[in-house]
């Protein structure tokens, strides 16, 4: 509010929720919350008095019994009737409508002779409420919004959801929207000011907090928006490194941590999350520790030192962890029906990972640093990945990256680890130039847990298996279609579909991580644990049918 007032502001509007934060999920309804929320209101309507300029917030408010997401304008100690939240989403990440109560009036609120429709995020996306503000006698629209990115989400919010608004009502159009990390959710800002003829007159900063100046000016019975700073729009390799940084460093930061720590294998994905923490909170900060077995090759131990050199990262441990292995085998053989280890499947190659997760995690309890989960989406997917073990950590940020994507263009491990290299994030506190060693982004994917191990030996090529998980995950696209749509053999596609299904008992206990696609694993993919997975289910329906013929 003083940034805008600085610049020569009338009125400072502010994203949905600004009081109390959003998303608060139930906390919305905890009775403390709702009286700290209307305190921080009445002391910024107190403060009205004293300023030359308006302000438009909002808040979660108890009205006659019910919850509203609610938004006002404050102007000089009045304050402009309730703004009630009219569509809440219900789909996704969303759930609103079993917190708030939805709104059934539509009304303008003045600001000093100029009449405002002001909606709440989702009432933009719909065409009904700006309609009847339309009607009501709105002169400018505004929404306020916490809208999380998603790849693409930006070019949808302009093209398809503000540039329509503002034509049918033949009205300018400000968005206004919140920036930072909230658990599992990045809100990348882009707030933007569009002309009725559906023209761009300013758009700030992505992930970035800014205070956007735009001016308005009437010419007959119209409201004009000059031009004003018009920011280039990121590629989607640059808007998912970005959002993985800015949603690592506020997870970091409204937990309380200042530092970080990895196990780092040499690998992509681990080499990936280096990265993103070191932009996120300087190298200085992050700490990665080898832990190699006798199986470790020289190879990946070079290649994380190296990667550890060029990010600047000093603080590099190595802890053997064969002598620990070899006793936990000792100890358990008694107990085993085999005497020859290598029988026992993945039981050894289990004990690795664990015995690393309960040396990392010493170290975060020791150290008070937070433990980086590195299990990308493809991984967390198909469930390779070690429960207690390689699973182990706090937070995740590359949860919802796939190892390879379908594409060169759109954002994977690979991808970003290629981007970086030629690449800085403005938000980043890394080194320029060169992070990541070629041969980490040229070496077979393997988990290095027996002699001679790649990802392939269980898993077909990368590429291909992402392709089957995008088109199941996020598209929810049948198994045949899959199959026929992709060309590749149904029994493939069905091996890899159950065993998406059968971990998700796995991906219920991962840390969260950031999500930054259409559909992640978590809030915004709910599947039960028990039950047949799909393919078994579709036999099973087929054995009964030809039973019953």
């Amino acid at each position: 509010w003083r940034a805008a007032e600085e610049q020569g502001a009338d009125l400072a509007v502010l994203p949905e929720q600004c009081i109390s934060g959003y998303p608060l999920e139930d906390k919305a309804r905890n009775p403390d919350v709702l009286a700290a929320s209307l305190e921080g209101f009445q002391m910024i309507v107190e403060e009205s008095r004293h300023r030359s300029s308006g302000i438009i917030v909002g808040l979660p408010q108890m009205i006659d019994g019910k919850v509203y997401n609610v938004a006002y304008l404050v102007d000089k100690g009045e304050v402009s009737r309730p703004v009630l939240k009219t569509h809440l989403p219900n789909e996704d990440v969303f759930d609103e409508k079993r917190i708030y109560t939805e709104g059934t009036l539509t009304h303008v609120v003045n600001f000093r002779g100029t009449q405002i429709g002001l909606m709440i995020c989702e009432d933009a996306w719909h065409q009904d409420v700006s309609r009847d503000l339309k009607n009501a006698g709105a002169e400018i629209l505004i929404a306020i919004n916490a809208s999380p990115m998603e790849i693409g989400k930006l070019n949808y919010r302009i093209d398809e959801v503000v540039l329509c608004r503002a034509q049918e009502t033949k009205l300018p159009f400000i968005y206004v929207n919140q920036v930072g990390g909230v658990d599992e959710l990045v809100f990348d800002g882009h707030s933007f000011a569009m002309n009725a003829d559906g023209k761009m007159a300013a758009l700030s900063k992505g992930y970035e907090e800014t205070t956007s100046l735009v001016t308005l000016e009437k010419k007959g019975d119209q409201f004009v928006i000059q031009d004003g700073i018009i920011n280039p729009i990121m590629d989607d390799m640059e808007t998912a490194y970005t959002a993985l940084v800015l949603g690592l460093r506020d997870y970091l930061r409204k937990t309380g941590f200042k530092e970080v720590v990895l196990g780092d294998s040499g690998g992509a994905d681990s080499t990936l999350v280096k990265a993103l923490a070191c932009d996120a909170i300087g190298p200085e900060n992050v700490h990665a520790v080898r832990l190699p077995s006798k199986i470790t090759s020289d190879e990946t131990n070079d290649d994380a030192k190296e990667a550890a050199k060029l990010m600047g990262v000093d603080d590099m441990m190595t802890i053997s962890i064969q002598s620990i292995v070899d006793k936990f085998l000792e100890q358990l053989a008694p107990m085993m029906d085999v005497d020859n280890f290598a029988l026992w499947d993945t039981t050894p190659e289990n004990l690795q990972s664990r015995t690393r997760g309960t040396i990392l995690m010493a170290l975060s309890n020791n150290k008070n640093w937070l433990l980086l989960s590195t299990g990308n989406k493809s991984e967390m997917s198909v469930g390779y990945a070690t429960l207690y073990g390689d699973t182990n950590g706090g937070f995740n940020p590359i949860k919802d990256l796939p190892k390879a994507n379908v594409s060169d263009d759109k954002p994977s491990v690979f991808g970003l680890l290629r981007w970086r290299n030629n690449n800085k994030p403005a938000i980043g506190l890394g080194r320029e130039g060169q992070v990541i060693p070629e041969n980490i982004i040229d070496k077979p994917p393997t988990a290095e847990l027996r002699e001679g191990q790649e990802d392939t030996d269980s898993l077909p090529e990368y590429l291909i298996l992402d392709d089957i998980l995008l088109r199941y995950v996020q598209h929810e696209d049948a198994i045949s279609t899959i199959a026929k749509d992709t060309g590749l053999d149904i029994e493939l596609v069905e091996d890899m579909i159950h065993k998406v299904d059968i971990a998700e008992y796995k991906r219920r206990q991962t840390p969260p991580g950031l999500k930054i696609t259409g559909r992640n694993f978590g809030k915004g993919r709910r599947e039960p644990i028990v039950g047949p997975s799909m393919p078994r289910m579709l036999k099973a329906l087929k054995d009964v049918s030809l039973e019953l013929a």
